[in-house]
């Protein structure tokens, strides 16, 4: 992907980074998903070229929607450390893969 250099480039104002995450994709994302995927990675890797990586601050610059929401499943996993509190964001987008995480939780 090419949209997180773009992030970094733009670090110190988010609102332009968003901007120019959507001009980026546009070219070549012609699915709306797509575009909006573009402005979360952009939108991560801003703050992080900063040494300020944010899940949190990426989400709210990412519309609204299922990447968005990903997002948010996946900031609450960094603050829950623990293989359950992975695997319960894990669950919530692949429930046949809870099976795997209680097979690999067992000593």
């Amino acid at each position: 992907m090419r949209v997180a250099p773009r992030g970094a480039w733009f670090h110190v104002d988010l609102e332009q980074v968003a901007h120019q995450a959507e001009l980026s994709a546009r070219v070549t994302h012609a699915h709306p998903a797509g575009v909006v995927g573009a402005v979360a990675v952009a939108t991560a890797a801003a703050p992080s070229a900063r040494g300020e990586p944010s899940i949190a601050e990426a989400a709210s610059r990412t519309p609204p929607g299922a990447v968005r929401d990903g997002l948010a499943r996946g900031g609450a996993a960094v603050h829950d450390r623990t293989l359950e509190g992975v695997g319960h964001v894990r669950r919530t987008r692949c429930p046949s893969w809870s099976g795997r995480l209680s097979a690999t939780t067992r000593t």
